[in-house]
C-alpha cells in the first residue's frame, strides 16, 4: 500500500471516530435538555419536603409538649394527602431561597399574622384563597 492511501486510511478513521464522538456528545446533551425538567422538579419536592418536615416540627414545638401537641400532631396526620399535595404544589411555585428564609423567620418568631401577610402579598389571589381554604378545613379540629 502506498503511503498516501495509509494516511488516507487513518483520516477516514480518525474522521470516524471524530464523528462518533459528536454524535455521543449531542445524544448526551439531548438527553440532559429533555430531563432537566424533570431533575428540577425532584430538586423542588426535596427541598418542598424538607421545608414541610422543618415547619411542621417548628409548629410542633411552638405548641409545646402537652396536650396541644398531640392534637396538633393528629391535625395534622389527618390532612389528606391531595390537600398536602396541592399545598405542597402552590409553595413550590414560589420557592426561592429568599421566600423559604422569610417564611421561616415568621415561623421561628410565632408570628403567624406576619405569615400570612407574607403569604397574602406573594402568592397570587387564587392560590392564597385555596390556601386559606385548606386552613379553615382542618382548623376546625385544632384545640382552642
Amino acid at each position: 500500500m502506498s503511503r498516501y492511501r495509509r494516511r488516507r486510511r487513518r483520516s477516514h478513521i480518525l474522521r470516524n471516530i471524530m464523528l462518533t464522538i459528536l454524535l455521543l456528545l449531542f445524544v448526551a446533551a439531548a438527553v440532559l435538555y429533555v430531563n432537566r425538567n424533570q431533575v428540577q422538579k425532584l430538586a423542588a419536592n426535596a427541598v418542598t419536603e424538607k421545608l414541610t418536615d422543618t415547619v411542621t416540627q417548628q409548629i410542633l414545638d411552638a405548641a409545646g409538649n402537652g396536650t396541644d401537641s398531640a392534637a396538633v400532631r393528629q391535625v395534622m396526620d389527618s390532612i389528606s394527602d391531595s390537600d398536602k399535595e396541592e399545598a405542597s404544589q402552590i409553595l413550590q411555585n414560589h420557592l426561592t431561597p429568599s421566600t423559604i428564609a422569610a417564611a421561616s423567620s415568621y415561623i421561628e418568631n410565632q408570628d403567624y399574622d406576619g405569615l400570612m401577610q407574607y403569604a397574602k402579598e406573594n402568592l397570587s389571589t387564587d392560590e392564597y384563597n385555596r390556601l386559606t381554604e385548606l386552613y379553615q378545613k382542618y382548623a376546625s379540629e385544632l384545640p382552642g
